[in-house]
């Protein structure tokens, strides 16, 4: 059955028509359960800063997972300023804020990076960290799943100035292993699947100054590969797990001219099912994306912005709620976070979206839904030491996605003149299916053949077939089936 509620927009017109079709304004009708409210921006997703911390000496990283083993993710930071790793627990569904500072440890110098992940097979979640200082990799345990931590354990400080961190099981025994880049690309076995390490394994002796590291599969073959980037070499490059047991190949260049390439990701950016590259770099101040054929062969880069002064952090995730991976750049000198809207899915973005200028020092974003209502929220480690002159905002903060509070309306219509489409937009509920019908006069309605199903938090339907002049009205309606 569908249900109708009170209409609005009854006669909302889009801007000027192209000339050839000078007799068609298209105007639209939304019902909607629930009172009236008017249509917020298409681009207006998130809400202002808020503040976790204040007192976070030089934040650099940030990610979030459950430490405390109630159901929702805590942000987790490295503190290069005071050389810690510390911890801050969701309370959102509470007391609507975030614990105070927890400390995991206060000895590691010059903490850079924080990655969470199931290190002793226990199913809680522990936490690992690379610092620069003492070249240190190491990880900690969750005692009791609740958030008490065990004593450092370092798994090496073999590998020198250690920046690059992530955690995955490279030879196929389902342990937690991990992966480092620094002076070198290496990973370290987890010997028996509780936190052992064995000694640093080579992946490439020829990656200077690394700063970044991640794995995936790349070439389509169920195993891990490895990812990283060298900031001096204005380098992004993968290495081929050759056998799914952590043995791997030459380094393969993705591309050789990322000046200063300083963080990368993967997604799939296109959604056509593998692993794309994603990267960021401080001297072009370029983020920009690279094909993957499935097979591990890329093309060349695609850029998404060149205006991000000093691109320091980049993440992938879907931030409007239409199924595909926006993407999101933490940039340093100009105090800059933003994020690019995935228009069509396939990796055409827009421009920048401008969630603050004022971020000094800032340095690394990551994508969680902190309040546990169906949409991203950002979090952002806002400290980097990147200029001893200027003084850092030394702070944890998070954006809060407001798109599930959002009405069930209309954000945009617009005719294509060039396809002689009319494409429309409008804020929707996941797992919801629409019903779109077209009239001449608001009077007879007919629907049209199929059934729209929810793109997420927003939804987009392109009338392919519109007809030829005169006024063309359209109605959405939820619809639910008996």
């Amino acid at each position: 059955m569908d249900r109708i509620a009170p209409q609005t927009n009854s006669r909302v017109k889009t801007s000027a028509f192209p000339a050839v079709r000078p007799r068609l304004s298209v105007s639209l009708i939304l019902l909607f359960y629930g009172c009236g409210i008017s249509a917020n921006a298409a681009d207006s997703v998130y809400g202002s800063e808020k503040a976790i911390s204040l007192n976070a000496a030089g934040a650099h990283s940030i990610v979030a997972a459950d430490l405390d083993g109630d159901g929702d993710p805590d942000p987790i930071a490295a503190l290069e300023g005071v050389h810690k790793v510390v911890w801050y627990e969701n309370q959102l569904a509470d007391s609507g804020t975030f614990g105070p500072e927890q400390t995991i440890t206060r000895f590691a110098l010059g903490a850079v990076t924080v990655f969470a992940a199931d290190i002793d097979g226990d199913d809680d979640m522990d936490v690992l960290s690379a610092s620069h200082g003492d070249h240190k990799v190491a990880w900690y345990e969750n005692l009791d799943g609740e958030g008490n931590f065990g004593p450092q354990r370092v798994i090496s400080t073999d590998n020198l100035y250690s920046r690059g961190l992530f955690a995955i099981d490279f030879d196929g025994d389902r342990d937690i292993d991990v992966l480092s880049a620094a002076d070198e690309v290496v990973w370290f076995e987890n010997l028996d699947g509780k936190g052992n390490f064995g000694p640093l394994r080579p992946i490439s002796v020829d990656a200077p100054s690394s700063a970044a590291a991640w794995a995936c599969d790349l070439d389509g073959d169920d195993d891990a590969d490895a990812l990283a980037v060298s900031v001096p070499a204005n380098l992004v490059e993968w290495y081929e797990n050759l056998d799914g047991e952590g043995n791997f190949g030459p380094s393969q260049p993705i591309s050789n001219a990322a000046v200063g390439a300083y963080a990368v990701v993967c997604a799939d950016i296109d959604n056509d099912g593998d692993h794309d590259v994603l990267s960021a770099s401080l001297g072009d101040w370029t983020v920009e994306w690279f094909e993957n054929d499935g097979s591990g062969n890329f093309s060349e880069g695609n850029i998404i912005t060149t205006n991000s002064h000093a691109a320091h952090g980049v993440y992938a995730a879907d931030a409007d709620g239409d199924g595909d991976l926006d993407v999101f750049c933490a940039s340093v000198k100009d105090f800059k976070l933003a994020w690019y809207e995935n228009l069509d899915g396939e990796g055409t973005f827009s421009s920048e979206r401008i969630l603050t200028t004022a971020a000094v020092g800032s340095a690394s974003p990551f994508v969680a839904d902190l309040e546990g209502d169906g949409d991203n929220d950002i979090l952002l480690a806002s400290g980097h030491i990147f200029d001893t002159n200027v003084e850092h905002d030394d702070k944890v903060v998070w954006y809060e996605n407001r798109l599930s509070e959002k009405p069930f309306e209309i954000t945009s219509i617009a005719f294509e003149g060039t396809t002689n489409h009319v494409r429309i937009m409008w804020n929707s509920r996941p797992g919801k299916v629409y019903l779109v019908e077209v009239s001449s006069d608001q009077k007879t309605w007919e629907d049209l053949p199929e059934t729209v199903q929810s793109g997420g938090w927003r939804t987009t339907f392109v009338d392919e077939d519109p007809g030829t002049g005169g006024e063309r009205y359209y109605r959405v309606r939820e619809w639910e089936p008996w």
